[in-house]
């Protein structure tokens, strides 16, 4: 952790800054994170883990996540939006089509959904590590995480209640 309690950047062999990215999800035991566009699922302990996580930090995310974003994650961030639809309030969000356009930062990054940009930032290698609440109770859903991305990645378990799991992910190499 660094100083301010932010995961570090690390520096590549040229000494270029890489952004710690994190991708910062909850989920079902199978995956689900969403159903219809919507979370199916309404725990306000989880939501204001999500909130601290993200307060003041970058936050990536999908048009479709956008969309269902409480307005006050987007004024306490700064966030960028995959989108090829001109229709986004560009005073909200800065509006993104491919992964390089984002620059790196000496903060955190959050990729936060939806899950074809979390796909896009595992296949790419992007992320550095994953923050997963695993909702305990099953539930309805179209819309899932690659938990097939961190099946081997060491896990931490960083808080436990009745409902859900915090868990950090981390690769194993």
């Amino acid at each position: 952790m660094g100083s301010n309690g932010s995961m570090p950047t690390h520096a590549t062999q040229d000494g270029v800054l890489n952004t710690m990215l994190i991708a910062l999800v909850a989920c079902d035991p199978n995956g689900v994170i969403g159903k219809g566009g919507h979370l199916p699922w309404h725990y306000p302990e989880e939501l204001e883990h999500f909130h601290r996580e993200i307060l003041g930090k970058v936050i990536i995310m999908g048009h479709k996540t956008y969309l269902d974003l409480p307005k006050r994650c987007l004024k306490s961030s700064i966030p960028y939006v995959f989108s090829r639809e001109h229709t986004i309030p560009e005073e909200e969000v800065t509006r993104v089509e491919e992964v390089e356009e984002i620059p790196p930062s000496e903060e955190t990054q959050y990729v936060i959904g939806g899950s074809e940009i979390f796909d896009l930032y595992f296949k790419k290698g992007k992320i550095d590590s994953a923050l997963i609440t695993h909702i305990k109770k099953e539930y309805e859903g179209n819309i899932f995480f690659p938990l097939h991305f961190v099946a081997t990645w060491k896990k931490k378990i960083l808080r436990e209640n009745d409902d859900f799991i915090i868990a950090h992910y981390f690769p194993t190499c």
